[in-house]
């Protein structure tokens, strides 16, 4: 029993933490009093409200300097602000409400037997549980009820983000709320594709926000580079573009920046970024543009830090793969680069595959579209036989078709567009 109660409080203790840790979770989710067993908990809880409600930071000293019941002791609310736990919080606050509904369905059904109430009010009173709180579980009646005018109505919202890219948006269906990785060897274009992409579905979709994680260039160098795309620069008289641009190029200016600043792009670029992280700012950025469609970029997988660092590279590489997953799925696509092994430089045909994934199998299984990158030029050292393309190889598609597009890659400049 006493293995059973510090289980209940120490799930308790990680939700009332990582709040108190991050207060801007309370305006994400939510929560009730209610939800807690212990009521200490549920005291603090209401606390919490309280601060907010009056717009008061809430931390160990503000939630002292407001206990004047005393219910709140001072060692219980150590032990609680120190059993934050910002990385599984989401699947905490699940848990917590799970235990709340299984509660409130037996005293629901007790009830019921007691009264001999009818049929339609106990099922009334189950789904007033259910629709308390945002659950996981979804019955096929309810999602066939949701869709069955489908066919006879205008849909307002589309089904996936188209980019653009025609070819690329009828291989793939346009963007969804999955994992997207784009994967290549170092050098061979992932970040271009990846700006060019953010480029035309900013042009397609005026409501869409990308949020781009760049841990390995500075957000002044991907500043350079949409400059370079949008205004079709050579990227290298960025540098000195006093004295290397032309007169045409200058004039050009100030209707290029325009052309980036509309693309609405929101950049971090800390070289030590952990899955948390990543989160925590998707979650701050979804809050600044309510309303709007978050796009997710990551600049790239495989430099993530890893959270806990007595994990094997392999382990941080899946439990990666995993909660980019999980992003997507809360906020939107995210288009993830990644480093390929070196597995396709030893054979005759160098376009990778998807066996070529640096460090996890599980980066290919929790994958919706995995996209091989591949350039011939990257290959041939005389310019003069350089065919400037691109080749986009679809290799997964979960809701979708396979295929390669091709696409013209003008390097100079770091734009690709249709043939």
């Amino acid at each position: 029993m006493l293995d059973v109660f510090q289980k209940e409080r120490a799930l308790e203790a990680s939700v009332l933490g990582t709040i108190i840790a991050d207060n801007d979770l309370l305006n994400d989710y939510t929560l009730q009093a209610e939800y807690f067993e212990l009521e200490v908990h549920k005291t603090l809880y209401k606390t919490f409200e309280k601060l907010k409600a009056s717009n008061t930071p809430i931390n160990v000293a503000t939630i002292l300097a407001g206990n004047m019941s005393g219910l709140i002791a001072a060692n219980e609310l150590m032990f609680i602000s120190n059993s934050a736990n910002a990385k599984h919080f989401e699947k905490h606050i699940q848990l917590l409400f799970e235990r709340y509904q299984r509660k409130q369905t037996a005293q629901i059904l007790r009830q019921a037997i007691e009264d001999e109430q009818p049929i339609h009010e106990i099922v009334k009173s189950l789904q007033d549980i259910e629709t308390n709180k945002a659950s996981d579980y979804h019955s096929i009646t309810q999602l066939l009820s949701n869709v069955l005018e489908k066919p006879f109505q205008q849909q307002n919202k589309a089904a996936s983000l188209k980019t653009g890219l025609e070819t690329f948006d009828m291989v793939t269906g346009g963007l969804r709320n999955e994992l997207i990785i784009l994967a290549a060897r170092p050098s061979m274009g992932k970040t271009a594709v990846a700006l060019n992409l953010m480029r035309y579905l900013t042009q397609k979709n005026s409501n869409v926000v990308p949020v781009f994680f760049s841990l390995e260039m500075s957000a002044e160098s991907i500043t350079d580079r949409l400059i370079a795309t949008c205004g079709r620069y050579d990227s290298r008289k960025l540098d000195n573009p006093h004295s290397y641009f032309t007169d045409d190029e200058k004039a050009r200016w100030t209707q290029t920046l325009d052309a980036v600043n509309k693309i609405n792009l929101e950049t971090f670029d800390s070289a030590a970024q952990t899955i948390s992280d990543i989160r925590r700012k998707t979650r701050q950025m979804a809050r600044k543009h309510v309303g709007k469609q978050i796009v997710i970029f990551v600049d790239y997988l495989q430099i993530i830090r890893a959270e806990n660092r007595s994990m094997s590279e392999y382990e941080r590489l899946n439990e990666i793969s995993k909660e980019l997953k999980e992003l997507a799925k809360s906020y939107g696509p995210v288009i993830c680069l990644s480093q390929l092994n070196r597995g396709n430089e030893s054979r005759n045909d160098k376009r990778p595959s998807m066996s070529d994934l640096k460090g996890s199998g599980n980066i290919e299984a929790d994958a919706d579209i995995v996209a091989c990158l591949y350039r011939e030029d990257y290959y041939e050292q005389n310019p003069e036989n350089w065919n400037n393309e691109l080749e986009i190889s679809i290799q997964k598609n979960r809701n979708g078709a396979v295929g390669t597009v091709t696409m013209h890659f003008d390097r100079t400049t770091q734009t690709i567009f249709e043939k």
